[in-house]
């Protein structure tokens, strides 16, 4: 009997155990990747040099689905994917901004980005950065799958 409760408690730990090790990388998953390259894609048409790409759909003049135009003017296009809107994804924000470079962030900025909304329109791009977690990276690698910002 005292054989058989120490196998019954050992039993769900090992399950455990093998399921954590074998659930594989959810900062990699194929959806994941899909969607990084697609939104890079998207990305990629962005002109850098150009003073305010024309993004659609300006909330109060500084922010959309597709850009933030900061208060000194500097810019980011981007796109996002909440985990809410897309169970297979975690959080992903990538971006090409004003500066000529490319960032990615995993904080939440929810569905639509609407986190954004609720502050303030950012003074610069600097600010976004710092604020929202964002990394710079090559616009290219699998860097931006990576996770910067912890709940």
């Amino acid at each position: 009997m005292k054989k058989i409760l120490i196998i019954a408690s050992i039993l769900p730990v090992i399950g455990c155990l093998v399921w954590w090790a074998t659930r594989g990388d959810e900062m990699h998953s194929s959806a994941r990747v899909e969607w990084k390259d697609q939104a890079l894609e998207d990305l990629q048409t962005i002109d850098t040099a150009a003073s305010i790409p024309n993004f659609n759909d300006l909330h109060e003049g500084w922010f959309s689905q597709q850009g933030i135009v900061m208060a000194d003017g500097s810019w980011i296009a981007y796109r996002s994917k909440c985990h809410k809107e897309d169970p297979n994804i975690n959080d992903i924000f990538i971006g090409r901004a004003s500066d000529g470079k490319w960032y990615y962030s995993t904080y939440h900025f929810c569905i639509g980005a609407c986190v954004i909304l609720m502050d303030d329109r950012p003074e610069s791009l600097a600010s976004f950065v710092k604020e929202h977690a964002l990394v710079e990276f090559d616009g290219k690698s699998d860097d931006c799958l990576r996770s910067t910002w912890n709940p």
